[in-house]
């Protein structure tokens, strides 16, 4: 109830942000995107309302240059994006990615950079063949990994985990759904996962 609480608080604060924030992003808006408040539900179906920069479906080969600093969510789905070489340290409020239906390759392709606050990370349908290791180590809260229907992922069931086990780490994340491919932390809340104890991304295959 506690985390619960704690994460209640802190989307209020960012749903606020957004509000005050919204007319300046609007004026930095990358050319052709929108850049607007939209609703949006946390991992754990919490509602706030966030600063939405859409870039979905616009041909892109490359992100923008420079996206609003106050983006919590933004959306470069059906886009042509190969790689992310450039990070988005600078945006210190983001919640969300989805860079689902591009042309990357390999996770270990995306220089997301320190993104303490990112909780859902979308990369379906692209081409990645495989999980590097510690490719998940720039995001220590992020609760949603999803990446089903990637060549060698296809209807194939993954947990990804953890190099070291610990009384106060999961022991693994674990796919949750067969179909979807949706990699959540198992028994994890934001915060639960500091500096010391970064995930592993060495993908493991379950028999069904």
């Amino acid at each position: 109830m506690k985390e619960t609480a704690v994460v209640a608080c802190f989307l209020a604060e960012l749903s606020l942000a957004a509000f005050v924030l919204a007319s300046e992003g609007a004026a930095h808006c990358p050319a052709l995107c929108q850049c607007e408040i939209r609703p949006w539900f946390s991992p754990s179906s919490i509602y706030t309302e966030a600063v939405t920069v859409d870039c979905n479906d616009l041909g892109l080969s490359a992100l923008p240059e420079r996206l609003p600093s106050e983006t919590q969510v933004l959306l470069l789905q059906t886009n042509n994006i190969v790689n992310v070489e450039k990070t988005l340290d600078y945006l210190a409020n983001i919640t969300e990615i989805d860079l689902s239906q591009n042309n990357i390759s390999s996770v270990s392709d995306v220089c997301l950079g320190s993104l303490p606050h990112l909780l859902s990370l979308h990369m379906e349908e692209n081409w990645i063949q495989e999980l590097s290791d510690s490719c998940l180590a720039s995001l220590p809260n992020l609760q949603e990994f999803y990446i089903n229907h990637n060549l060698d992922f296809l209807h194939q069931p993954w947990s990804l985990s953890w190099p070291e086990q610990t009384d106060e780490a999961p022991s693994q994340f674990q796919s949750t759904d067969k179909r979807q491919q949706r990699v959540v932390p198992a028994s994890t809340q934001p915060g639960d996962i500091d500096a010391g104890r970064k995930p592993h991304c060495r993908a493991v295959r379950h028999e069904l």
